[in-house]
């Protein structure tokens, strides 16, 4: 199964190019000077926001070992290297991590990613559901780590 590894960053509008050059030209090629089997694609999401401009990576594997491979045995925390704390006002300390369930392109051709022995050993049971009320959720979890 392919796993959707993300992270969000939050940048002052001043510093929001120097990051996402950072990332670029610096950051993301020491990851893939690394090798590391089955990590597919670094992708990058920006949104300038009344008074910080946001980002949301997300990093695309072929398994949970790759993840592993890239983050080590604590694989959600987040991984930002010094220059990055220096260019972002606040970040999330840990990386959240989906199974992608389905990719289509506009040609209407699908695919789905197989899901393997790794993926399902490494599935966790599934949480309690919680009621957060309307429009609370991460918006929430966000301004509380402010």
């Amino acid at each position: 199964m392919m796993i959707g590894r993300v992270w969000n960053g939050w940048a002052t509008h001043a510093n929001a190019d120097a990051f996402e050059t950072y990332a670029r030209n610096e950051f993301w090629p020491t990851i893939f000077a690394r090798n590391i089997k089955g990590l597919r694609e670094i992708q990058c999401l920006r949104l300038i926001r009344p008074g910080h401009t946001e980002f949301k990576m997300m990093m695309l594997f072929d398994s949970m070992d790759a993840v592993r491979e890239f983050a080590g045995d604590d694989y959600t925390k987040a991984v930002i290297p010094p220059r990055a704390h220096e260019l972002l006002r606040r970040y999330d300390t840990r990386a959240e991590h989906f199974e992608v369930r389905e990719i289509r392109s506009p040609e209407g051709s699908a695919s789905k990613p197989t899901r393997t022995a790794d993926a399902r050993e490494a599935a966790p049971a599934e949480p309690p559901v919680q009621a957060i009320g309307p429009a609370k959720g991460r918006q929430a979890r966000i301004r509380q780590s402010v």
